[in-house]
């Protein structure tokens, strides 16, 4: 009897996940700090922000953890294209910082990222969707 509930329990949290994963396209458009500038770089990131967090995520679970300055060089983004997508992503509960630090080449500590489930469930979602 315990083992239903437990099923059916699972199957509710992966329908409610699958339902955000349905709302990753419809993702709020890279924010902009209201000037003029700022909106023109936003809007002309917005194609491409997709794909961005996509090689961010796909990064993350083949590598495992790492920080900024380690994905600029798995994903050949640049450091000001990667933290803005890891906070976006924060926000949408699809990476997280676990709490350590690693050294950066400068010797500076910076955090490192992990993905989460739902976060994988995503990169798989898109995968599915854009190799077909």
């Amino acid at each position: 009897m315990n083992a239903v509930k437990g099923i059916k329990s699972l199957k509710a949290e992966v329908n409610r996940l699958q339902a955000i994963i349905n709302l990753y396209e419809s993702v709020p458009p890279p924010p902009t700090n209201g000037t003029a500038t700022s909106g023109k770089a936003a809007k002309e990131i917005s194609p491409h922000v997709t794909r961005m967090r996509q090689d961010i995520l796909l990064s993350l679970h083949e590598a495992g953890p790492m920080t900024a300055e380690e994905m600029e060089y798995a994903t050949g983004l640049g450091g000001n294209t990667i933290r803005p997508r890891l906070g976006e992503m924060e926000k949408l509960h699809w990476v997280f910082r676990p709490g350590w630090k690693r050294d950066t080449k400068s010797g500076r500590e910076a955090f490192v990222w992990k993905t989460t489930l739902l976060g994988v469930m995503v990169m798989i979602q898109y995968e599915k969707e854009h190799s077909e």
